[in-house]
């Protein structure tokens, strides 16, 4: 069965990309490494074939196809059909029979002799080529060089994606002005990737010069760290942790660990990584968090441990920095608990919620304070307030995992949710953003026809446009302007000046969202009505 999924997703801010990206070409040093390498293995290969002759002479007499076995009695040859029978010299003449080993002695030699044809790192400098064909190479590079451009406006987009057999690491390239959206490269990883998250501290790079990287979590406890200005890079540009250790390894670990001077040291996760961000504030750390319970900080700098946290009560499934403070990690886990971390000393302040946290989210509100949103598997979607111990209140946006949460970088109020039961929906948290007092109003609930949806990402120059991952074969990714909604329209673009009835244009299958109808938007709105008159014995938390 064929299997097309986007499990991850990861917007590249403009400006950070090279213009022109380099593509990873075999050193001339090397190459010729390699051809001599392979020449002296066909030599082998033709020396070990010469001794084996005899010994395949004698397999053949032994199963009947050698020579001793051809018939000699004239009563037991095939009988000729034709009347006129062909004389052997004719046969001789016309299929050449007596120079058939010679020509395939000369055949392999003519193969052995690679360096005739491949010595030439450079196709400048091998005679066998002729000017015109040079020269046609030439355009092709030029050619190969305009497509692989990436202009001012443009925004690369690191996709994660498992096609079959096969895990991908996905660059796009999206340019809303000229509504162009297609793969620029590709890179294959190891495994199904699960997370990723966009950085351009590059410690591979002597002067730290920013870099355009993207940091990838899989199925494996190594973090691979991809440069995503080089085409056709055949590994990441570094690593992070060690690789799954083999069954050997693990009894040579058990061993050592019987010893009573032994004293383990953490250099890594030991399951899959699930969740990683990057902290801005001090660009040399990033965070990730596995399935194995803990949230490693890293120090890029010397790509090593810098820090083990291990508040979580189940897998780690979310993190994020606070934009406005670096030493604080807001983390969600599968055992249903949320951490705000100060990682200065450890510390940490929790909540308990219901079911497994499938995403954690910071939120600006007025007068410079941060809310928390924190959704489940169960739908539901959580507000909290540092301040106090209890939500401030809950919406059950979803009827499936919620496992999106995305606030709109540009347009005050514009909150989208996103879920497995293959829908967005798309929320209002007014002007000022007072979600600390109030919950988000319902404005529309979209599909975007792509399946589950497992991923969900803003974009960070554009206000409208979202990118979303599911698991529909033959359409798992899309990045969608949602003005294609009227009421996204009427209710966010005065907001920032934008017309109302603004034609969308769509090039790029942004288009296919089928807003709810009035039955089911009306049920959602009774249900929002009904339940705001529950609340709990605290009286902070209203379900909506």
């Amino acid at each position: 069965m064929s299997v097309s999924i986007v499990t991850c997703s990861a917007w590249v801010p403009q400006g950070q990309a090279k213009a022109n990206p380099e593509k990873v070409e075999v050193n001339v040093e090397d190459l010729k490494k390699i051809i001599e390498e392979t020449e002296a293995k066909l030599e082998d290969i033709k020396s070990s074939g010469e001794k084996s002759d005899p010994d395949d002479s004698e397999e053949d007499a032994e199963d009947g196809t050698g020579p001793q076995n051809t018939p000699t009695n004239k009563s037991e040859q095939p009988m000729d059909v034709d009347d006129n029978p062909v004389d052997e010299q004719n046969i001789e003449k016309l299929y050449n029979f007596s120079t058939y080993d010679q020509e395939d002695d000369n055949h392999l030699k003519e193969l052995l002799s690679l360096k005739n044809l491949t010595m030439y790192g450079n196709p400048a400098d091998d005679p066998l080529l002729v000017e015109g064909s040079l020269q046609a190479k030439e355009e092709d590079e030029k050619s190969e060089t305009e497509n692989h451009k990436i202009l001012a406006d443009d925004n690369l987009i690191a996709v994660g994606h498992v096609e079959n057999d096969a895990a991908i690491l996905e660059v796009y390239v999206y340019n809303e002005a000229g509504d162009a959206l297609y793969v620029h490269h590709d890179n294959l990883l190891p495994t199904v990737p699960l997370c990723m998250e966009w950085l351009n501290y590059n410690p591979i790079d002597e002067q730290l010069a920013p870099g355009n990287l993207v940091a990838v979590g899989t199925m494996e406890p190594q973090i691979e760290v991809w440069d995503l200005d080089l085409i056709d890079g055949l590994e990441p540009a570094f690593k992070l942790g060690d690789p799954r250790p083999s069954r050997a390894d693990k009894k040579k670990n058990r061993r050592k660990k019987k010893k009573a001077n032994y004293s383990s040291k953490i250099t890594g996760h030991t399951d899959a990584v699930l969740c990683i961000t990057w902290n801005k504030e001090y660009e040399h750390v990033l965070a990730s968090g596995s399935a194995d319970t803990n949230i490693i900080l890293w120090d890029l700098q010397n790509l090593s441990v810098s820090q083990v946290v291990s508040c979580c009560s189940g897998r780690v499934q979310s993190l994020q920095w606070h934009p406005n403070n670096g030493s604080t990690l807001l983390a969600g886990s599968a055992g249903g608990d949320v951490h705000v971390i100060n990682c200065k000393d450890g510390s940490s302040k929790s909540w308990q919620l219901e079911g497994d946290i499938e995403k954690v989210l910071w939120v600006k509100c007025k007068d410079e304070q941060f809310a928390i949103l924190a959704s489940n598997d169960k739908g539901l979607l959580y507000c909290l307030n540092q301040e106090e111990e209890e939500p401030v209140w809950m919406l059950n946006p979803h009827e499936k995992s919620c496992t999106g949460i995305q606030i709109s970088s540009k347009c005050p109020g514009l909150l989208v949710t996103a879920a497995e039961d293959h829908t967005i929906r798309v929320w209002d948290g007014g002007e000022l953003m007072d979600l600390l007092t109030t919950p988000p109003t319902f404005v529309v609930q979209l599909s975007p026809q792509v399946g589950k949806i497992f991923s969900l990402t803003a974009a960070l120059e554009h206000p409208f446009v979202f990118c979303i991952g599911g698991d529909q074969k033959d359409n798992c990714f899309k990045v969608w302007d949602i003005r294609a909604s009227s009421k996204v329209r009427e209710k966010f673009c005065p907001r920032l000046g934008l017309p109302v009835d603004a034609h969308v244009p769509d090039k790029t299958c942004l288009e296919q969202q089928i807003e709810t109808s009035e039955d089911v938007e009306a049920r959602f709105m009774s249900d929002m009505i009904s339940g705001a008159k529950k609340k709990s014995q605290s009286g902070r938390i209203q379900k909506l």
